[in-house]
């Protein structure tokens, strides 16, 4: 009986934690793209948020030139770097505090999927670019467009429709290339 009981504690408690989990993913990356969108404004860029994807103003997500005017510099710039420093100091923030002494179970699962959750957001899209890498496509975000001037570096800056352009006829030599 007490063994049953231990199973459905455990299993109602891998339930929570995996709730929270997932809500976190989803307020995380709502913050992680304002961050995007307030560092843009800082750099003084007018821009257009989609969920998951920063565009020209005006334009939305399925409009099909949604960040042909968008500039890739190749360098950091405060629109670029925001949103992965906001998701760095969360998880930096939320592992700290799981350090605190007499917190709940409950409350250092709370602690533990928010940490989590913010290392995994800097891993998803990165993993996402070298799965579709690895089969010949090219995703051009902004997480990874900074790596894009260390492979050719006498090209930046230049508008992301012709970075997609350019790539699009260097693809075998952009995938080989050992700073990928």
């Amino acid at each position: 009986m007490i063994r049953q009981d231990l199973a459905t504690t455990s299993f109602r408690f891998l339930l929570f934690w995996a709730m929270l989990l997932f809500l976190s993913f989803l307020l995380f990356i709502f913050l992680h793209e304002c961050a995007h969108g307030l560092g843009s404004k800082l750099e003084g860029i007018s821009i257009s948020t989609g969920f998951n994807r920063v565009g020209d103003a005006g334009k939305r997500p399925s409009d099909p030139y949604f960040r042909s005017n968008h500039l890739i510099s190749g360098q950091p710039t405060p629109g670029s770097l925001a949103g992965p420093l906001l998701n760095w100091f969360f998880a930096l923030l939320f592992t700290a505090f799981l350090f605190k002494k007499k917190i709940s179970r409950n409350v250092s699962a709370i602690l533990g999927e928010a940490a989590i959750s913010n290392s995994l957001l800097r891993f998803v899209p990165m993993l996402g670019f070298l799965i579709q890498a690895l089969m010949g496509q090219l995703v051009i975000e902004d997480e990874v467009s900074l790596g894009f001037k260390a492979i050719f570096p006498d090209r930046f800056p230049m508008r992301l429709s012709d970075l997609k352009g350019f790539l699009s006829t260097r693809v075998s030599s952009f995938l080989s290339n050992p700073r990928l």
